[in-house]
């Protein structure tokens, strides 16, 4: 039964628990590309719409299910949905938008 609950588990975790991740270091370039002040904004990033942003703020990506977060050393994390995979009679649905992150992943729907 322990083994029976470890391989459901395993299998939750390998079909619902993907997303991807990245991180846009801090940038002084960019920041004087802009015209930014660093004492003003602590992350600024063009890529995905994100431009200034406070430590702690979290803000969604545009066009993707996805969230970035800038953190204390300038960083700018961004987590998404990953792939899924999954047997016959179940298929992927399609994310939603217009939700935030996780909301707006994929859905796996299984007759």
């Amino acid at each position: 039964m322990k083994l029976l609950f470890v391989i459901l588990f395993l299998n939750f975790c390998a079909n619902f628990i993907n997303c991807w991740l990245a991180k846009v270091p801090y940038d002084p370039e960019e920041f004087a590309r802009y015209n930014i002040s660093t004492e003003d904004v602590q992350c600024f990033s063009k890529s995905h719409g994100l431009n200034s942003m406070s430590i702690g703020e979290v803000k969604p990506l545009e066009k993707t299910c996805g969230k970035a977060k800038c953190s204390s050393d300038r960083t700018i994390h961004l987590t998404g949905c990953g792939k899924a995979k999954v047997a016959p009679p179940c298929h992927v649905g399609p994310g939603d938008l217009s939700k935030p992150y996780p909301e707006c992943c994929f859905e796996i729907i299984c007759p």
